[in-house]
């Protein structure tokens, strides 16, 4: 499908907007977009600022009458479709009118020029913390929070942000909304810059090649983007920005007699001219949000330095949001580190230091440790396992510490359970009563066997009159192409099981009804995908990150930071269009998955254990 993005540019409560009836007319560019089925995007100016008028507005001042109207409208557009984002703070500087001066330097400039950044502005949090560029960052997102307004992305003004400016920017924003600065001439596909610095880590840049329709002559731009977009391949985007002003000379408002007004729009302007030239060359528009499904957000360094370690993600102390869980086998030291990343676009979060919430327990590396929470109380406690003798042992959580739990069976809440390098041992709710179970996958049989979790201990439901195990799941996925892992992709609160053969790029579901699992049939058969995600350098990993509460899976190439997601759809996988990336890429990246805000999407995220001192980098959801 041949994609296509609007932008409606520089839309403030003042200038070209100053008005009731501009709003007005603005909201009838919104109407027509939203008839032509159209998503559109708003690049929006949170402060307006005129010196030569002494003007000076901000969407943050609710008492003022005029600005409550500007966000009614705002508000308005996002319900026909518009995704709003930050265009600078007040784009425009000293003397500068919003949206005619710009706001960053710029090498151009000649006389009352924003400042350039020195070095330590990206290099040192403290020096970037009091930088210029962050000041006018900080205030934006300030305002829109004070405001109500839900941002999407960000946009600088004209583009310009030069030298150090650029990386103070990024250290606050991990998606961008224009062209890529780091490339001359625009591009045509989203770009992933895999940048490392001390603050930040990626940023992504999706483009406008089309640019603009000049006002000063509008009829050959228009004819313009009718000739490019014809030469454009497939899988390029055709994205460009769209001053709406333009279209006000074609709106009239006309009086019907009984006090109402009828609108009256002109079939011949710019904007109605070019969807219709779109749409016969089988153009389709979209949201830049479904164009990349995370954004790069923040950032810890000196943190889990070395390479002997594990990362665990669960919600600890029960917030509702995930936390990251670090252990060291050689001393058998947990911490716990919080990162609660609510905040988006804004990714300047500062993430405190790690916990220590137990040690001397679970020393060595022949453990394999897990995260669930096994007696209910909706913390995530810590499960591991001996896997030389089936031996499972479990340390709750009381939110801020982990303490081994003796249960009723002396510390061990389960013994001789199947182990062995066929037994592949899992974790999670299979009977859906909110205590974490374990099981054992035997990648010889397709057999499955549970340990239902009573609150004291792991216990194995027996078959009836007799001493031998009752199978959740009997004969299904054989053999060492197959990586099986667990998910609720029903969304009935029970976990399932996923499996993807690696060799072919199969997918097959199997759905507990609380007793035991049953393959599932798909979109294609038994198969829920096909010939997706083929190779020995992708790694599994599963989560809900659109929100919808089935989860979803992934696949992570870490060495190169390759990352694909297939949305769960009730019967098969889908994958997303863009494979997300490079971003984070190592060769001891450790990839891992939470919920760290409070929108309900899974995040991604990396360990880099040999980087800046120990190094954990997220990116957000995006996706719907």
């Amino acid at each position: 499908m041949k994609k296509a993005l609007i932008r409606l540019e520089d839309v403030g409560p003042g200038g070209k907007y100053g008005t009731e009836e501009s709003l007005l007319k603005l909201c009838v560019v919104a109407d027509l977009l939203a008839r032509e089925g159209v998503p559109f995007h708003v690049a929006m100016i949170p402060r307006f600022v005129d010196p030569s008028k002494g003007y000076d507005s901000s969407i943050a001042n609710g008492k003022d009458p005029f600005v409550k109207k500007f966000l009614n409208v705002i508000h308005y557009l996002r319900t026909r479709g518009g995704s709003i984002g930050m265009h600078g703070y007040r784009h425009q500087y000293q003397m500068e009118a919003s949206a005619d001066g710009y706001e960053f330097a710029y090498s151009a400039c000649e006389s009352d020029c924003p400042p350039q950044e020195p070095d330590a502005s990206y290099l040192d949090r403290e020096e970037f913390e009091k930088s210029y560029s962050s000041s006018r960052m900080r205030d934006g997102f300030a305002t829109a929070k004070q405001a109500g307004v839900k941002l999407d992305w960000f946009e600088t003004p004209h583009y310009a942000a030069e030298g150090n400016a650029r990386q103070v920017l990024e250290g606050w924003v991990g998606l961008f909304f224009e062209n890529d600065p780091s490339h001359e001439e625009a591009n045509k596909k989203v770009k992933f810059e895999d940048l490392d610095t001390p603050l930040y880590r990626g940023v992504v840049y999706v483009p406008t090649p089309l640019f603009y329709i000049d006002g000063s002559h509008p009829e050959q731009d228009v004819e313009r983007m009718c000739k490019e977009i014809a030469e454009y391949a497939p899988d390029e985007i055709a994205g460009f920005f769209y001053h709406a002003f333009l279209e006000f000379p074609y709106i009239a408002f006309e009086s019907t007699g009984s006090g109402k007004k009828r609108v009256k729009y002109d079939v011949k302007s710019p904007l109605h001219r070019l969807i219709r030239c779109f749409k016969q060359q089988g153009w389709t528009f979209e949201h830049l949000l479904n164009l990349v499904p995370f954004a790069p957000s923040a950032r810890r360094t000196g943190v889990f330095p070395g390479n002997n370690g594990v990362v665990l993600t669960g919600d600890v102390d029960g917030d509702q949001r995930s936390e990251l869980v670090f252990w060291e086998p050689s001393t058998g030291t947990w911490s716990v580190l919080r990162a609660n990343l609510d905040g988006y676009p804004n990714r300047n979060i500062p993430i405190g230091d790690p916990d220590q919430a137990l040690t001397g327990w679970a020393q060595g590396e022949y453990w394999r440790p897990f995260l669930g929470d096994v007696n209910g109380d909706g913390r995530a406690d810590l499960i591991v396992l001996d896997p030389e003798i089936g031996q499972w042992q479990v340390a709750l959580s009381d939110g801020q510490r982990f303490a081994p739990a003796a249960g009723d069976r002396q510390f061990l809440w389960l013994e001789h359970f199947p182990s062995g390098e066929d037994w592949v041992p899992l974790v999670g709710d299979f009977n859906g009563d909110g205590k974490t179970d374990v099981a054992v996958y035997n990648v010889t049989t397709g057999d499955l066997r549970v340990a239902l979790s009573t609150g004291a201990h792991f216990e194995e439901m027996m078959v009836k009159g007799t001493d031998h195990a009752h199978l959740w799941l009997k004969g299904w996925v054989k053999g060492k192409d197959w990586r099986v892992a667990v998910g609720d992709f029903n969304g009935d609160g029970r976990s399932d099981l996923v499996a993807w053969n690696r060799r072919t790029g199969d997918w097959k579901v199997a759905l507990s009804n609380g007793r035991q699992l049953m393959p599932t049939a798909g979109h294609v058969g038994t198969y829920w995908r096909r010939g997706f995600g083929v190779g020995d350098q992708w790694k599994l990993l599963v989560a809900d990150v659109n929100g919808d509460g089935r989860d979803d899976v992934l696949l992570v190439d870490s060495a190169k930071g390759l990352w694909l997601v297939a949305r769960n759809e009730g019967d098969r996988f889908v994958p997303h269009d863009t494979t997300f990336g490079p971003w984070a890429a190592g060769a001891y990246a450790a990839p891992f998955v939470g919920k760290f805000t409070r929108d309900g999407k899974a995040a991604i995220g990396v360990r880099q254990p040999l980087l800046r001192g120990g190094v954990v980098d997220f990116s957000l959801s995006v996706m719907k």
